[in-house]
């Protein structure tokens, strides 16, 4: 499952400004995601099919959301 929309209110909630993404990328079949509302709004960003574009695609996103990407 992928709950964008948990992990925002986390990082609101603890006041966390700052995020870092690092490690590798597990790609599950599109036929077991159950993506909440904000990562379908992620997932309508990516522009290809590498790690780089869903990586480039959480950047944006999160920088959106008022977030600082390091």
């Amino acid at each position: 499952m992928i709950w964008v929309g948990q992990l925002l209110a986390y990082l609101k909630a603890n006041r966390i400004t700052h995020v870092a993404l690092a490690g590798n990328l597990n790609r599950p079949s599109l036929f077991s995601l159950k993506p909440d509302s904000h990562a379908l709004k992620v997932l309508a960003r990516v522009k290809g099919f590498t790690d780089d574009a869903l990586l480039r695609a959480c950047t944006e996103y999160l920088a959106d959301q008022g977030f600082s990407i390091l």
